[in-house]
C-alpha cells in the first residue's frame, strides 16, 4: 500500500499550533522582523514549531514579501572564445561564488550555459525580478552594452574587467605583482635571460597588461630585456593554441644562436600547452629551459614536471564579487531606493614552485 501524501503545511498551522495571528508567523519566517514588534521568544517558538511541522516555505511568496529572488547570475559572453563556466578559470571563481551564496541563503543561475544568449539576456532577467545581482566574466574592453546595463542602476561585479565603465564592482588581479613574483623567483634562481610568452597584444588590455608587468618586473629586478625573448604573436589575433605552436617553434629555432634560459608565461595554459611543444621538439623541462604560469589550474600538477605558477586567487575573487552583490541585495531590500556603491580590489597573487623551473645548468649560448 502507498503511502498517503504528505500534508503540505501552511502558516496558519504554525500559527494555530503556537497561539498567535498567521501574519505574525509570517513576519517571523519570511526574516521581516524588524519594527515589527514581534519579541525574539516568540519568534523562536514559531522557528522551533515550523521545523516540528517540517514546513517549507513558498519561495514565490517569499521572493514577494522580501522583494528578492535571493539569486545570483552568472554571464559570460557567448563573444569570449575559449570562455565559459565548464571551463577551468570560472569553475574555480563558481567555487566561490556557491560558497558565498550557501552561506547566505542564495542560489546562482547560469544565463548563459550554451552561449547563445546576447548581453540583452542580462537585463531581461533583472526586469522580469529574477535575479538580485549579476556576476559578469569575461567582459571584452570595448563592449558597449556593459556601460548601458550599468546605466540601469542594476548591481553588477566584474572579475578582471579592464573597460572604462566605473560604475560597476571590479575586482582584478594584480598583474603587477604576478609578473614581479614570477621574475623574482627565476633570477633568485640565478636565471638572468628571461623571456616572454604570450598570445596576441591584439586580444585586449588584460594581454598587453601582463606584458607590460613583465617588462616592468624584469627592470625592476636589473635585467636587460632581450626582444628577441619575446614572443607575442600580433599577427595572428590570437588562439591559445596557435600561440603555443608557433611560439614553441620561435624560442626552439634560437637554438641555432641562443634562446632564453627562463620563460615567463601569460598563464597556466599556455604554459601546458607550450611545454608539450616544446619536449616534442626535443627542449629539456626545466633543464634546459624553465617555465612559470600564471593562474595556477589543476592541470598544473598533472603533467610532468609539475608546472611552477603564479596562483589567481579566483575561488577568493569569486566569493568577494558575490558577498557584495549579496550584501547590496539586501539592502535594497531595505531601504527602496538604496543606491549601490562599486568598488575596485586587486586580488593579489601567491608564488607556487614545482618542478618546471629550476637554476640554470648551462648558458644559452651553449644550448643546441
Amino acid at each position: 500500500m502507498q503511502n498517503a501524501r504528505k500534508k503540505t503545511v501552511r502558516l496558519s498551522d504554525i500559527a494555530r499550533r503556537v497561539g498567535c495571528s498567521p501574519t505574525i508567523v509570517s513576519v517571523v519566517i519570511n526574516g521581516a522582523m524588524s519594527n515589527s514588534g514581534v519579541s525574539e521568544k516568540l519568534a523562536r517558538r514559531v522557528r522551533q514549531t515550523a521545523d516540528e511541522m517540517d514546513y517549507q516555505p513558498n519561495f514565490a511568496s517569499q521572493s514577494l514579501a522580501r522583494r528578492s529572488t535571493r539569486t545570483i547570475g552568472i554571464y559570460v559572453p557567448k563573444e569570449s572564445p575559449g570562455a565559459g563556466i565548464a571551463y577551468g578559470y570560472e569553475s574555480t571563481i563558481l567555487r566561490g561564488v556557491e560558497r558565498a551564496c550557501q552561506e547566505q541563503g542564495y542560489d546562482w543561475l547560469a544565463i548563459n550555459l550554451l552561449g547563445q544568449n546576447s548581453p540583452k539576456t542580462c537585463r531581461e532577467k533583472f526586469l522580469q525580478q529574477r535575479i538580485d545581482g549579476l556576476l559578469l566574466l569575461h567582459v571584452e574592453d570595448d563592449a558597449d552594452w556593459v556601460e548601458l546595463l550599468a546605466s540601469d542602476n542594476v548591481n553588477i561585479a566584474t572579475i578582471n574587467y579592464y573597460g572604462p565603465v566605473r560604475s560597476i564592482s571590479i575586482i582584478n588581479f594584480d598583474e603587477v605583482q604576478a609578473m614581479h613574483l614570477a621574475v623574482t623567483h627565476l633570477v633568485e634562481l640565478a636565471h638572468r635571460e628571461i623571456g616572454y610568452w604570450g598570445p596576441s597584444e591584439d586580444m585586449g588590455l588584460a594581454v598587453r597588461g601582463r606584458l607590460d608587468a613583465f617588462r616592468r618586473a624584469a627592470q625592476d629586478n636589473g635585467l636587460t630585456i632581450n626582444e628577441a625573448f619575446i614572443f607575442s604573436n600580433s599577427d595572428d589575433i590570437g588562439r591559445f593554441q596557435d600561440s603555443a605552436v608557433k611560439g614553441a617553434a620561435y624560442f626552439a629555432a634560437l637554438a641555432e644562436s641562443r634562446y632564453p634560459t627562463a620563460i615567463v608565461c601569460y598563464d597556466d595554459y599556455l604554459a601546458l600547452m607550450g611545454m608539450g611543444e616544446l619536449q616534442d621538439a626535443g627542449i629539456r623541462i626545466p633543464e634546459q629551459i624553465s617555465l612559470v604560469g600564471v593562474d595556477n589550474v589543476e592541470a598544473g600538477q598533472l603533467v610532468r614536471p609539475r608546472l611552477t605558477t603564479i596562483a589567481q586567487p579566483l575561488a577568493s575573487m569569486g566569493y568577494r564579487a558575490t558577498r557584495h552583490l549579496i550584501n547590496t541585495s539586501q539592502a535594497r531590500q531595505k531601504e527602496k531606493d538604496f543606491s549601490p556603491k562599486p568598488f575596485f580590489e586587486k586580488a593579489l597573487p601567491e608564488l607556487i614552485v614545482r618542478q618546471s623551473s629550476a637554476p640554470p645548468r648551462r648558458k644559452p649560448k651553449d644550448l643546441r
